[in-house]
């Protein structure tokens, strides 16, 4: 059946439920209501929202009189109840919150708050003759607890009892759970700040106002997210065409328990200091009173195994960043390379990203590299192949090299392509993190490095000669941001030479190689000192090969420059070096973070919920199309998301700079 036969089918309901005739809270009429000949999760979203508008229009007309939205919610509140006792009966429950979603999403899209708090008034008495308990408890608070249960309650029995799975019934009911309190709180949508008046989300308030529940209700959306359960076998669900043959949409409602977790965290902004303590949260226990707590190993793994869209990468920057126990436990593990490479990965894919994905890629790698020991022991994990590399064959290489090699490609295809100042400060930035602990780079890195300083060079000489031709013919600031780049690809050569060159002999071969793109800079008033070790190793290391080959009468082969290089390792003295300060690059979120966090976390909501979100009526960013896809919502010039992501970006603290 479809839309048009279920809304058919139901009409003479739906009409007497929207229309002026009131029916007692006990009528019979509620249960027929709620009745649905089939599973409504199976049916296009779109169409049937377009179906039903015509009868949200004539509730909010008629509710004031009627109370049957108030009605209705008790009759769900009901319904989860029983299903809570007997999962039996998940499904008409679920087909009860789908409902009910329906209705809630035309009205935060139509109402103001003050109108909305009406719908969730509780009836007058004469209206709820059967005395439905409520006591002093607002019927919204009782609902969002209702919810919030349900999903709390299904996620201790899943962990206490050992299965493959829920049922399709119970999968289906906590899904659309999730996407009932998704579409409460998404008011945010419709008001153009991120910092809007208080009241003006009644529904997010009464929801993170039950501090007994909002730590468990996060616990149990992370276990959502980290059990990642498939779609089980049997249940109706509308699949988009497009995503049939997508294996991602089997995990559906991990990718909701995500997305629903990601604008509450934007709400709280929880205190990393008021997180459980390493030992209880590994144990999967509370750290303490009201606060939530999750296997950290449970969710390091699923990071690593779904770490391949933007809302992933933004949960684990928030889990990263908003909990230092967490990031703790990253630094220390044994196995980088499970998240390391699926994040690389999406990183090597960077033409195939929106800017923002990018930033938010590049932050995670600041925050990790900034820990001395990540730094070091990201070069003793060795890796066997690279299959998804296709520039060249990567081989018994590091995951310290490999990253280095992707911090430089990506620097290379900003500087080619989008030529965004902030996305290369933090690319730089790890790169001169990760720079103190080089060891044993490989070729590929070390190419691909003096590679990068080649194209920054050429790019500030074009500049510089721009500038000589006279006032007004050049562009001072950019040639000024260039030179800041020379800078510090410079400060990370010099790194390496002073602290770790005989670990690096295929750098300096690298530098042998391209020598002359150092040279013209020897006598550069800004860059002759911070040059200076570079062509002293350069002019160290050419004496040694050109009196071997002298002696020798080989050729200029690869390996046997190689194999001078490493014998002439011993002779080498770092220690009548230039020095210079360590530079130490560190990750600060700016004053006010939910000016960038709200619109971003809501971008990601519309573009992956799967719920049909009207576009002309989010006030919150400026969508570029009615229609929301994968890729649809994005800013729309540089004031917008992006901007203010980079501006988020751009708060880095470089110590000894």
């Amino acid at each position: 059946m479809d839309v048009d036969g279920v809304v058919a089918q139901h009409q003479q309901l739906l009409s007497e439920f929207v229309g002026t005739s009131t029916r007692d809270v006990t009528d019979a009429f509620w249960n027929h209501l709620l009745s649905f000949p089939v599973p409504l999760m199976r049916l296009p979203p779109s169409e049937l929202e377009a179906a039903t508008t015509s009868y949200c229009e004539q509730l909010v007309q008629n509710n004031g009189t009627t109370h049957h939205f108030q009605k209705l919610v008790h009759h769900v509140m009901e319904l989860l109840a029983r299903a809570e006792k007997n999962r039996e009966r998940a499904q008409q429950a679920a087909n009860a919150v789908c409902f009910l979603r329906i209705l809630v999403k035309h009205l935060t899209e139509n109402l103001s708050a003050a109108h909305l708090i009406s719908f969730v008034n509780e009836a007058p008495a004469s209206h709820l003759s059967n005395g439905t308990p409520g006591g002093h408890v607002s019927l919204l608070v009782q609902l969002v607890r209702s919810l919030v249960a349900v999903l709390v309650s299904a996620q201790l029995i899943q962990s206490a009892v050992p299965s493959p799975g829920p049922p399709a019934a119970t999968y289906l009911l906590d899904w659309e759970v999730i996407n009932l309190l998704l579409v409460m709180t998404s008011t945010q949508l419709y008001t153009p700040t991120a910092t809007a008046q208080t009241n003006a989300h009644p529904f997010t308030s009464a929801l993170l106002d039950q501090e007994d529940l909002v730590p468990a209700l996060l616990q149990a959306l992370l276990q959502h997210f980290i059990q990642r359960w498939p779609l089980p076998k049997g249940a109706q669900v509308y699949q988009p065409p497009a995503d049939r043959q997508r294996s991602v949409f089997r995990l559906v409602r991990s990718a909701a328990a995500t997305v629903l977790w990601l604008p509450l965290r934007a709400y709280t902004f929880l205190d990393a200091d008021e997180q459980g303590s390493d030992s209880a949260a590994e144990a999967g226990f509370s750290g303490g009173s009201g606060v939530a707590a999750v296997s950290f190993s449970g969710l390091y793994e699923a990071l690593g195994a779904s770490l391949n869209n933007e809302r992933t990468a933004l949960l684990l920057y928030d889990s990263l960043h908003a909990c230092l126990n967490f990031q703790n436990y990253v630094l220390v593990r044994s196995d980088l390379e499970v998240l390391l490479l699926p994040l690389l990965h999406m990183l090597y894919t960077a033409s195939g990203r929106a800017p923002s994905h990018l930033y938010m890629l590049l932050i995670i790698l600041l925050i990790l590299t900034q820990d001395a020991s990540f730094a070091a022991n990201v070069h003793k994990v060795q890796l066997t192949s690279v299959p998804w590399y296709k520039e060249r064959l990567l081989n018994r290489t590091s995951l310290g090299s490999l990253l280095v090699v992707l911090l430089l490609r990506t620097a290379h295809f900003n500087l080619a392509k989008l030529r965004d100042v902030y996305l290369h400060t933090n690319t730089l930035a790890a790169l001169a993190n990760l720079a103190p602990h080089a060891d044993n780079l490989s070729s590929h890195a070390a190419q691909r490095l003096v590679s990068l300083f080649d194209m920054l060079a050429r790019r500030y000489q074009r500049l510089q000669r721009v500038a000589a031709e006279g006032p007004g013919k050049g562009r001072g600031d950019e040639l000024q941001v260039y030179g800041d780049f020379l800078r510090i690809v410079l400060e990370v050569l010099n790194c390496i030479i002073i602290t770790n060159l005989p670990q690096n002999p295929e750098l300096v071969y690298a530098l042998l190689h391209r020598q002359e793109v150092f040279m013209p800079f020897k006598e550069d008033t800004v860059f002759a000192e911070l040059v200076e070790n570079v062509v002293v190793a350069i002019k160290y290391f050419n004496d040694k090969v050109e009196s071997a080959r002298q002696a020798g009468g080989w050729d200029w082969s690869v390996e046997k420059v190689l194999e001078v290089v490493k014998g002439s390792m011993r002779g080498w003295r770092a220690d009548k070096l230039r020095r210079f300060p360590e530079l130490h690059f560190t990750y600060e979120e700016e004053a006010s973070p939910e000016d960038f966090f709200v619109p971003y976390v809501w971008t990601q909501v519309c573009n992956t919920s799967g719920i049909p979100w009207n576009t002309q009526a989010i006030a919150l960013f400026s969508p570029l199309s009615a229609t929301v896809s994968a890729a649809s919502l994005e800013a729309q010039d540089s004031t917008g998301l992006t901007s203010r992501l980079s501006a988020s970006s751009e708060v880095l603290v470089a110590n000894g700079v």
